[in-house]
């Protein structure tokens, strides 16, 4: 029988987060989540670790798409929401969704989204 392990733990991983500033509110706390979770379960160090910031949800997969393009990074990951304000709501997920497409063009292997109703459950 052969039995393959895998090990969590890549300390010399480089991975970059890009994150929206709009809706920051949500966001840092997903950032926060994001490093925590590298660090004590990846045991990713501090300066493998590279955070980029973007003004919003719609720009995400085209830095994303960037940063994987350059080769340095072993994982990229995109943190942002689309906030449900009634007027915005439509509009923003409309554009979100058309660049998803987009994201898979640039080079992303999984683009993805999580949707939840309220920010309770960020």
């Amino acid at each position: 029988m052969n039995i393959i392990e895998a090990n969590v733990a890549t300390p010399d991983a480089r991975v970059a987060i890009t994150i929206a500033r709009f809706n920051n509110f949500i966001n840092d706390s997903l950032l926060e989540g994001a490093i925590d979770a590298l660090k004590r379960i990846g045991q990713v160090k501090d300066e493998n670790i590279t955070v980029v910031w973007v003004p919003g949800a719609y720009e995400l997969p085209l830095a994303a798409g960037a940063l994987a393009k350059t080769g340095k990074y072993d994982a990229v990951i995109a943190l942002g929401t689309v906030y449900p304000w009634p007027v915005l709501l439509t509009s923003n997920m409309l554009l979100v969704g058309q660049a998803m497409p987009g994201a898979r063009r640039s080079g992303q292997r999984n683009p993805g989204s999580l949707r939840c109703s309220d920010h309770r459950k960020y």
